[in-house]
C-alpha cells in the first residue's frame, strides 16, 4: 500500500463513544485530559482493538458513571502512551478515500494533540463512511 501525507485537519472521524444503559454517551478525548495524562506520566499501552473484549469486561464491572469516567480516562491515557512514545513508522494511520478515518484514532488524535499539521496515511476500503 502507498504511504502519503494527510493534513489532519482533512480527516474526518467520529466521536468515541460507547453504549452504556441502552445510551450512546459521548467519551470523547480532550487535549487537557490527554495533556494531563502526559505530565502525570499515566499513560496506557494496551491498543483498544487488540483488547477489546477485556476492556468491555472491566467496563461491566462498573457503575455508568464510574464507566464513563474510567473509559473516557482510558482513552485519553492511551493518546497519551502515543504521545510520549510514539508509532512505528509501518503502523500508518488508515483512511478511505474520502478522508474518513478507519483505523488509528488515539495514534491521530495524539498527533494532533502534539500540534502535529500532517500524518502518513494508507487508503483502504470504505467501512465506516458507508459511501464505497
Amino acid at each position: 500500500m502507498e504511504v502519503t501525507k494527510k493534513r489532519i485537519c482533512q480527516i474526518q472521524r467520529g466521536e468515541y463513544a460507547e453504549l452504556i444503559d441502552g445510551n450512546r454517551v459521548s467519551v470523547e478525548p480532550t487535549y487537557e485530559e490527554a495533556a494531563d495524562a502526559v505530565a502525570r506520566e499515566d499513560i496506557e499501552p494496551l491498543g483498544f482493538q487488540e483488547h477489546l473484549e477485556e476492556l468491555r469486561e472491566k467496563l461491566k464491572t462498573l457503575s455508568s458513571e464510574e464507566g464513563i469516567r474510567w473509559i473516557r480516562q482510558y482513552h485519553n491515557r492511551h493518546i497519551a502512551f502515543f504521545w510520549v512514545k510514539g508509532w512505528p513508522d509501518e503502523d500508518v494511520i488508515k483512511i478511505c478515500s474520502h478522508d474518513v478515518l478507519e483505523d488509528g484514532g488515539h495514534r491521530l488524535l495524539a498527533a494532533k494533540f502534539k500540534g502535529i499539521e500532517t500524518i502518513d496515511c494508507v487508503t483502504v476500503k470504505c467501512n465506516k463512511c458507508l459511501r464505497g
